[in-house]
């Protein structure tokens, strides 16, 4: 029980994780001093030996070994951070020390005993300080080694010491209060380090990015305050453009730790040049003064090393860049004008297809562009949120078999109040970007419902429609409490549709998300592969996936016309997926001698402007009822 006390009152319970690289340093430099101590106690004690007894001699080498042999074990128990082991050490060595100076020691070597004992207990006193940062602990370790000081300061009063005529009793005293002296010394001196050290820390903060450990910007424009605006110089930016998606695929931890990796290395490249440095978004920035050759150069060496894949969770980790260009003194003349720049041209320029070792340098028409992305930015969410996205269907035409009829695709369309009708391809990487993808789909969602449902009413008949899935939907997971949960009702009434996912998408699947489409699957929905033959092409997820339609990318059927290898290519794509039980869809589809050899190649759908473009819902209905007239 009175250990349990004890302990409890000296927060000696789970203390390992609190021993950070400071404590051990400063452990360690004690802990070697008070070693250089023992090995000089054993010298002295060498020296001694002839006016010392035998069985004194022997008794002090054994205590001195044993406590030379302990404070060894103390450099490992500190690299190991084994706290409990360090304070045995400390306690074990105070004791040995008390037992050599008060059962074995000569009484004419009292003065220099007493000392003897304070150098102790000061040492004990500040390896305790240092494991334990409470003030608490550290007055009852103080009150405690005071204690044995009088303790022992009390025994050789019993001798009747006397020194340059002072009384043992006065002598005493003395020796308590240069040890509080020596202590609270102690103390200052390690209260002021550590408040030199947090100073230090506090104003680190305020330039460096802990996050990533690079230098921030606010660093970067202390250090080029004073450059001068008629040197030519360039500031550089990296901005990684899937660094989100890759957080919410593999885990920021994961992502982090090799980022960290690929940082060092683009350190190394860069250290003939500039410091490289972090900016928000994140932007990391490094300055360049040399010409045009070596920073091409440099560029295709970073891309080199961020592009580098890694296998993580059996799919790979890979590193997409946009880099980005100002120059001084041309795009301006003091450092935050151009680290500005970097700015509206990331917020202007963020694309995916962009080659990754050219360089988007800064232009002042930019700014116009900065606007409106800005503007587009701002005006998405009440876009989403009021439900002003609206859908249009372009229709999808079975030529090999005309009773299979007509399907379509929904496509999202938005006009804009002030900017007018704005394309997907500038508006759905906005939504992705502002986190908004999971509320955009379930509007699509709801659109397309509503036209199933109000068909399925007056026809009779299940529309035959596809949406386009997002990568971040279906790697969060969210698409399928949307579609099966959300969706649960409709599903029974009307059933699914089809869920149109890229190649891209499927090549770097994790296995959680290959389970997410299975169950979506199971459910009733149809899985399609958009944008087959764009470079990703495999047929290992045909044989991992029951696929429902195969689309052949239009930068494909292109290409059908212009070669004989291309038609052999086609026709081997569309037997296969016939033989898998797929349907094909050849999409942008223009001209009739493509729909023709399409036609002839046992295409199931034809998709494209030869027969027709995105229809608004209406539209797309009176196109059905109606019925295809128009012929091959």
């Amino acid at each position: 029980m009175f250990k349990k006390i004890i302990f409890k009152q000296l927060d000696f319970y789970d203390v390992d994780s609190f021993l950070d690289d400071s404590q051990r340093y400063n452990l360690t430099l004690i802990m070697r001093f008070y070693l250089v101590s023992r090995a000089l106690a054993v010298f002295s004690l060498l020296m001694s030996y002839p006016i010392m007894e035998l069985k004194v001699f022997i008794i002090r080498i054994i205590l001195y070994s044993v406590s030379i042999i302990t404070l060894l074990f103390a450099f490992t128990a500190i690299k190991k951070k084994r706290t409990k082991t360090i304070m045995s050490v400390v306690v074990l060595n105070m004791i040995v020390g008390i037992v050599i100076l008060q059962c074995v020691v000569p009484i004419e070597n009292q003065v220099v005993d007493i000392i003897t004992i304070s150098i102790q207990l000061i040492f004990v006193i500040m390896v305790f300080y240092l494991l334990f940062h409470s003030i608490k602990t550290n007055v009852i370790v103080f009150c405690l080694t005071t204690a044995i000081l009088l303790i022992n300061c009390y025994f050789y009063n019993k001798k009747a010491l006397r020194l340059f005529g002072i009384s043992s009793v006065s002598l005493s005293f003395i020796y308590v209060i240069l040890f509080a002296f020596v202590c609270l010394a102690f103390f200052i001196h390690i209260i002021t380090l550590e408040h030199k050290k947090i100073i230090r820390f506090i104003k680190g903060l305020t330039y460096v990015d802990y996050s990533i450990s690079l230098p921030n910007e606010k660093r970067l424009i202390e250090d080029y305050a004073y450059f001068s605006p008629d040197t030519p110089l360039a500031f550089i930016g990296i901005y990684i453009i899937n660094l989100s998606s890759l957080n919410r695929q593999y885990g920021y931890k994961n992502v982090q730790i090799e980022l960290l990796r690929r940082i060092d290395e683009i350190k190394d490249e860069l250290k003939d040049y500039s410091k490289l440095y972090k900016l928000s978004e994140p932007i990391f920035v490094f300055a360049f003064n040399g010409g045009d050759d070596a920073l091409y150069t440099l560029i295709k060496k970073l891309d080199k090393i961020l592009s580098r894949t890694v296998r993580c969770d059996d799919s790979v980790i890979s590193f997409k860049m946009n880099v980005i260009g100002t120059k001084a003194p041309s795009d301006g003349k003091t450092v935050e004008e151009l680290l500005a720049n970097l700015q509206i041209i990331k917020y202007s320029f963020v694309k995916d297809d962009k080659d990754s070792e050219s360089i988007f340098w800064y232009n002042p028409t930019l700014l116009q562009v900065n606007e409106r992305t800005l503007a587009l930015e701002k005006d998405i969410h009440t876009a989403v949120k009021n439900k002003r996205i609206r859908i249009a269907i372009q229709p999808k035409i079975a030529v090999s078999d005309s009773s299979k009829g007509v399907a379509g695709e929904v496509l999202a369309r938005w006009t804009h109040e002030t900017y007018g009708e704005i394309t997907p391809f500038e508006f759905i990487p906005l939504v992705e970007r502002e986190g908004l993808m999971d509320e955009f789909t379930s509007l699509i969602i709801y659109h397309t419902d509503n036209i199933i449902n109000d068909y399925k009413k007056k026809k009779g008949i299940t529309l035959n429609l596809s949406i386009n899935i997002s990568a971040s939907s279906l790697l969060s997971g969210n698409l399928n409490k949307i579609l099966l949960i959300d969706r649960a009702n409709r599903l029974k009434e009307i059933g699914g549709f089809e869920l149109e996912l890229t190649e891209s998408v499927l090549f770097d699947l994790n296995d959680d998300c290959k389970q997410h489409i299975n169950d979506l699957k199971k459910a009733g929905y149809r899985i399609a592969i958009d944008d087959f033959g764009t470079g990703f092409s495999n047929f290992e997820y045909l044989q991992e996936f029951e696929i429902d339609t195969l689309k052949i990318d239009k930068k494909f059927v292109d290409k059908l016309t212009e070669s004989e290898k291309s038609n052999i290519v086609a026709d081997a794509i569309i037997k296969i997926a016939h033989t898998l039980g797929a349907q094909v869809v050849a999409e942008g589809v223009e001209f009739k001698r493509q729909a023709q050899q399409l036609k002839d190649l046992n295409c199931d759908y034809i998709q494209g402007y030869y027969y027709s473009k995105p229809l608004p819902p209406e539209e797309f209905l009176d196109f059905i009822s109606e019925g295809f007239k128009k012929s091959i």
